[in-house]
């Protein structure tokens, strides 16, 4: 990879700041500019959930990789144990781009980016109405709905039961969270598939419900009407030094199958 400016970005709770110092310094021997202010290429060492909060610190400018120090480490190619074939491999490969849609979050005015997920939710009940481009779609009473994207069904919406999606289609899902099935609550519409294009609007007609952004729980995003959208062709940039494909991250996260089955 040609030099550029880069960050290193790191979990919080962790100090691994000898091998992180290290590989600054191979990197800037090599040509490369560390730089706090206007960085190109953003160095995340953790998990998912670190990476997801750098995402939004840098406002999603510029190129990510992921070592992962985390647990499941979804989008990384390199575990911390693997930094020297990293940096070996970040010197004298060319990084396989992969950009990733940006979904939009609406309310009160405002439009806020997400690349995983949204969640509006509550340890108690409440009351939701969810539309469909201005229409009527379902009414529920549970614990509250998770939108995501399509690289967001791996992750919440997996545990409640909604279908992986495996391509980057220009399309976006939703699932509710434990709704209540009893005569005033028949059959509510739990999940859905929907154009990313098309607009999800979902009102809390009895909450409140506590506002989770790609992980981040957003306590200043208290509303009454949220809508959802990909409107705009806006990506995020990954960038991988192993040409691995989406279906094998697929299995060996999801599945934990370590090589093809036959």
């Amino acid at each position: 990879m040609k030099p550029c400016h880069f960050l290193l970005c790191t979990k919080r709770s962790e100090n691994n700041s000898s091998v992180l110092l290290k590989l600054k310094e191979d990197l800037e021997a090599a040509g490369f500019i560390y730089d706090e202010t206007n960085p190109d290429l953003f160095l995340v060492v953790g998990g998912d959930g670190t990476l997801m909060r750098v995402l939004h610190e840098h406002k999603m400018r510029g190129r990510y990789i992921l070592i992962n120090s985390g647990h499941l480490g979804f989008y990384s190619d390199y575990s911390l144990d693997e930094i020297e074939e990293f940096r070996n491999d970040l010197l004298s490969k060319d990084p396989v781009v992969e950009p990733i849609p940006i979904f939009s979050l609406f309310f009160n005015g405002t439009e806020h980016p997400f690349v995983n997920d949204v969640s509006l939710q509550t340890g108690n009940t409440c009351f939701l109405r969810v539309s469909l481009n201005g229409e009527v779609l379902t009414e529920a009473r549970g614990n509250g709905i998770v939108v995501a994207s399509p690289i967001g069904t791996t992750g919440y919406l997996t545990s409640l039961g909604a279908p992986v999606i495996t391509s980057p289609l220009d399309i976006y899902q939703y699932s509710l969270i434990a709704p209540c099935y009893n005569r005033l609550y028949p059959n509510p519409i739990r999940k859905a598939i929907i154009k990313g294009r098309d607009v999800l609007k979902v009102e809390v007609l009895r909450g409140p419900v506590d506002v989770y952004v790609d992980g981040g729980r957003k306590p200043n995003y208290r509303a009454t009407s949220y809508s959802f959208q990909h409107h705009r062709n806006t990506t995020v940039t990954f960038l991988h030094l192993k040409n691995k494909s989406y279906t094998s991250r697929l299995r060996e996260n999801i599945s934990g199958l370590s090589g093809e089955e036959n």
